[in-house]
């Protein structure tokens, strides 16, 4: 057993010596190095420097690269594992099984199905956002909740009602961050001033405006400002799983 693992062991070092020295300018070669792809097309000639480690190299053309060819980084967190998985490969030289995604990685060619699922998912999120506009005040202030606890926010204070400025308080614990929200069906530029201006202006809290529409609110300069509503709100109603409690609320 022991001298066929031997025996093994030295054919498939052969074979990688053997690729090394052959394999053409037509062949891809890719590697992993701190947490990103690099890819290259290796020179033909072999050189030969018996000071240096190791003696025989051969040279890239171009050098290594680690973008696909629009540009675009090639992060090993952000690659398939059909991909990544090379990274555990117990050798110098190997070839991937999934060399044809590798291929169409770099060259950075369009997937038909990915496509496809980008066109729906912006569809569905154009309608989603229409649908939000049919919630009343009630049911938008439920969403709204839900969507900030989603979110990581720890709601601290009943929901709507009476209270001044706020429709709720909410904190962020892991941040340590301390959160006002008022919640709108319909709302102004003026409206959205005010509740700025009613809160502490040396308060780092973040102030968040929700509401249907975006329309022509602008948030300023204000760095503690969000604005949810339109579209980034139904993005983020999807995110939190909200979409079968929408299409009940909405019937």
């Amino acid at each position: 057993m022991e001298e066929t693992h031997r025996i093994h062991t030295a054919a498939h070092l052969a074979g990688e010596l053997k690729d090394f020295y052959t394999l053409g300018s037509e062949c891809l070669w890719v590697t992993f190095h701190r947490g990103r792809l690099y890819w290259a097309i290796a020179t033909p000639e072999i050189s030969f420097d018996k000071n240096a480690e190791p003696p025989r190299r051969r040279r890239t053309s171009g050098g290594w690269i680690s973008t696909d060819v629009s540009g675009k980084p090639l992060d090993h967190f952000t690659l398939s594992s059909a991909i990544t998985q090379t990274r555990m490969a117990r050798g110098t030289i190997c070839q991937p099984q999934a060399w044809r995604k590798y291929i169409s990685l770099i060259r950075s060619e369009p997937n038909p199905l990915i496509d496809r699922a980008r066109i729906e998912q912006a569809q569905l999120t154009s309608t989603l956002a229409q649908l939000i506009e049919t919630l009343d005040q009630h049911d938008f202030e439920v969403l709204a909740q839900r969507v900030a606890e989603s979110l990581g926010w720890r709601i601290e204070t009943g929901i709507g009602g009476v209270q001044p400025d706020i429709d709720f308080a909410a904190t962020l614990p892991a941040l340590g961050l301390k959160g006002y929200f008022q919640v709108k069906t319909r709302s102004t530029q003026t409206q959205l001033e005010a509740f700025v201006a009613s809160m502490p202006a040396a308060s780092d809290a973040r102030i968040v405006f929700v509401t249907h529409k975006r329309g022509h609110l602008q948030a300023g300069a204000n760095p503690n400002l969000e604005i949810w509503a339109g579209e980034d709100l139904a993005q983020k109603a999807i995110n939190a799983g909200l979409m079968a409690w929408m299409l009940e609320r909405a019937q």
